[in-house]
């Protein structure tokens, strides 16, 4: 038979936390697909609801890494969410908009299909 200690220790090594969260990421569902008017601010959010810490995040349009731009994108990220807004909509923003997190364990991604309705002519006055 085991000495009770020895299987203590062994039962508090299964249930230690690290134990528990060595697992990959898994992120909240987003909606499939949204339908803004040109010329307004679209804003997602991309959730990790489960794995272990650190996680990078990372968004793409049409598969392109989405690079921070003055004036057009804008991506706020902390420790388990990342938030990316998109400025003044126009026609050439409709697209997939993907979320990707990733820790030493895995990753997982959730698209959003972004259709901007509407399109704005300068007017000019002869």
């Amino acid at each position: 038979m085991i000495p009770l200690s020895i299987f203590l220790i062994f039962l508090c090594y299964l249930v230690s936390p690290s134990s528990l969260s060595s697992s990959p990421p898994k992120l909240s569902a987003i909606v499939p697909l949204r339908f803004q008017n040109a010329g307004s601010k679209f804003k997602i959010a991309c959730f990790a609801e489960e794995g272990q810490k650190p996680f990078e995040f990372e968004w793409r349009q049409n598969n392109e890494k989405i690079l921070m731009k003055p004036y057009k994108y804008q991506i706020d990220i902390d420790d388990d969410t990342s938030n990316l807004a998109i400025l003044n909509l126009d026609a050439k923003d409709s697209a997939n908009y993907s979320c990707t997190v990733r820790n030493e364990y895995g990753f997982d991604s959730q698209t959003t299909r972004l259709i901007v309705k509407g399109i704005i002519f300068p007017f000019s006055i002869p």
